[in-house]
């Protein structure tokens, strides 16, 4: 599991989600894989049976959510100290 996804999950028991699914019988079956790999931020998603599927035409190509990047990290926490620390 990248670490990232080990902090985000850390206290929160996956391991028991993933029992807790199979004991309902949740027709999703790899999203415990799912949430320890991480979802992509871009591309098309699996269908998973759950949701009806609705399916529409990227808004935006990856080229351009790659561009905008540069300002998103510049306004984020996480480049931020003083905000990092206000939020924790």
């Amino acid at each position: 599991m990248p670490p990232h996804i080990r902090d985000l999950v850390r206290g929160k028991r996956p391991a028991s989600w993933g029992r807790v699914f199979e004991d309902l019988h949740y027709p999703v079956t790899t999203l415990m894989q799912d949430i320890a790999q991480g979802f992509p931020l871009s591309g098309w998603m699996p269908a998973s049976g759950v949701l009806p599927a609705s399916a529409r035409q990227p808004v935006l190509t990856l080229e351009a959510l790659l561009a905008g990047l540069d300002s998103f990290n510049e306004f984020s926490a996480v480049s931020r100290p003083e905000l990092q620390r206000s939020t924790t």
